[in-house]
C-alpha cells in the first residue's frame, strides 16, 4: 500500500508491505513480491486473517432466520420465495 500512515497496522509485513509516496520503493517491493508469490502464498495460508473468515453473512443469515422462527422478529414481514 502506498500512503503516509495505515489504519491497520496489523496488515503491514503480513498481507502487505507500506511504502512512502513518491519514495521510489515501489518497483522493489512489488518486485519482491511477486518473485517470493509461492512462499508468501504458502505462509498466508497458515495465518489467521484479520478481516474475519468470509461467513459474516451467512451467519447473520442464520440468527435472523433463527430468531424469526422463535417469534422474536415478528415485527420483520418475510416473503417467501
Amino acid at each position: 500500500m502506498v500512503r503516509r500512515s495505515n489504519e491497520r497496522p496489523e496488515v503491514e509485513h503480513t498481507f502487505g508491505t507500506r511504502t512512502l509516496p513518491g519514495s521510489g520503493d515501489i518497483s522493489q517491493i512489488v518486485a519482491t513480491w511477486l518473485r517470493d508469490a509461492p512462499a508468501i502464498t504458502a505462509r498466508l495460508a497458515n495465518v489467521p486473517t484479520p478481516f474475519g473468515d468470509g461467513t459474516a453473512s451467512s451467519r447473520l443469515i442464520q440468527a435472523l432466520r433463527s430468531r424469526h422462527r422463535e417469534g422474536s422478529l415478528a415485527w420483520i414481514k418475510t416473503r417467501e420465495a
